[in-house]
């Protein structure tokens, strides 16, 4: 079901003008679902969703190819589904997802396929307790930021990223370190 909200929550499509970037804004909690119309702006390279009750991102999220920003934070996503690694390997997708109730099926192994991604946010899901171990394979990933969940442990795949240079676990149920931990 789509609602629609006052003119002041949705900011739209919009050419950003520091960057040249065609962005489309999305915010309010009136919002349930995407707009229909907009599965045919595949040209959109940024998508800033923020504070909506819409629950899952839309089947046809592949379909933006020149997509280099997805920010998706305080919505009612329950996961992000495994179309998200059909993406083209964008420089730079944050996701953000709020809440995440089956934190071992959340975030989906197809996520590695997204070749370039440099940094994810998972931050405040609070349920999360696990990261499939084929995100290792994200050879460019430099920061992963999953604070303020339920990780008793580093993620392995965390240890096995090469190019991580920040990682942020505050918040979180720490309660031993993996005995392989060389970094």
């Amino acid at each position: 079901m789509h609602t629609r909200p006052d003119q002041q929550q949705v900011q739209g499509l919009q050419q950003d003008p520091d960057q040249s970037k065609l962005v489309f804004r999305l915010e309010g909690d009136r919002w349930t679902d995407f707009p229909k119309e907009l599965q045919w702006t595949t040209y959109l390279q940024e998508w800033h969703v923020r504070g909506t009750r819409i629950r899952r991102l839309p089947d046809f999220l592949p379909l933006f190819t020149q997509l280099t920003v997805l920010e998706i934070p305080k919505n009612t996503l329950s996961e992000l589904p495994p179309e998200i690694g059909e993406l083209p390997g964008p420089p730079r997708v944050p996701p953000r997802v709020h809440p995440l109730p089956r934190p071992t099926k959340m975030v989906p192994p197809e996520l590695e396929d997204c070749e370039n991604l440099e940094r994810l946010e998972l931050t405040g899901n609070h349920n999360l307790s696990e990261l499939p171990f084929e995100l290792s394979g994200l050879k460019k990933l430099a920061h992963l930021d999953i604070a303020e969940n339920r990780f008793a442990s580093i993620p392995i795949c965390a240890l096995r990223m090469t190019s991580l240079q920040l990682l942020d676990l505050s918040s979180n149920r720490l309660s031993d370190l993996p005995q392989d931990m060389d970094r």
